[in-house]
């Protein structure tokens, strides 16, 4: 703590509430210890000055600077110590055991070296290129392209496959040939 004079400055705290300065403070009828403190935040000078007013000429002197203020809460925050808590213990459950280990995450798959380029996805039927939007496509609809990649000319041609209970060989022949 600061010191004046030989005396060791005690501090007088005081706590304000500031709220906004469009809030509304409705303050009871009846008095209610530290309603005052309640205050809009554009009347904390005034505030602070009539508490300096009001005082003892002996308040100023216990008045102190911003790198003794900094002093005392860098002082202060050093003494923190975090409280730990045994929360198994304290809601009944047991602790976990000390040689479980999580299982293993899959890794993910490799990707190519950077030299080895993929080729770009082309149409099985007639050799296209075809965008990776129209591969997805593809690939989200595999059953009806049985897996391969078809430009969208060459899907206009294929149709959609019947359900193997509707009939068919279940590869969208019903006996019937279709010349593509």
């Amino acid at each position: 703590m600061p010191r004046r004079l030989g005396l060791t400055l005690r501090p007088a705290l005081k706590s304000l509430i500031l709220v906004s300065r469009g809030a509304r403070i409705n303050r009871p009828k009846a008095r209610v210890a530290g309603v005052e403190q309640i205050i809009k935040n554009d009347q904390l000078n005034t505030t602070l000055n009539r508490s300096l007013d009001s005082g003892s000429p002996l308040l100023l002197a216990k008045l102190i600077g911003s790198a003794s203020l900094e002093q005392i809460a860098r002082s202060v925050a050093a003494l923190h110590r975090p409280a730990s808590f045994d929360w198994a213990a304290r809601f009944g459950a047991t602790p976990p055991l000390p040689d479980a280990v999580p299982p293993p995450v899959a890794a993910p798959p490799a990707l190519p070296p950077p030299s080895v380029a993929a080729a770009p996805p082309s149409c099985f039927k007639c050799g296209a290129g075809v965008s990776k939007g129209i591969a997805d496509y593809c690939h989200e609809h595999r059953s009806r392209f049985d897996g391969l990649i078809f430009c969208m000319g060459c899907q206009r041609g294929i149709g959609p496959k019947p359900h193997p209970s509707a009939g068919g060989d279940g590869h969208g022949h019903d006996g019937v040939k279709v010349a593509i």
